[in-house]
């Protein structure tokens, strides 16, 4: 019985870490896009000037 609730912990444990992972890595995502564009916008409107 005692294996079974370890490998819960354990495995609830990676769930848990690959969801937080996910999340973190998506949020850096979403930023460097936004600087990305930003960036750009900011090329092009030095070009017409």
């Amino acid at each position: 019985m005692m294996w079974i609730e370890l490998l819960k912990f354990v495995g609830g444990g990676a769930v848990l870490l690959t969801v937080v992972a996910w999340l973190v890595r998506s949020l850096i995502l979403h930023l460097l896009t936004k600087d990305i564009e930003k960036y750009k916008l900011d090329l092009k409107r030095g070009a017409d000037k």
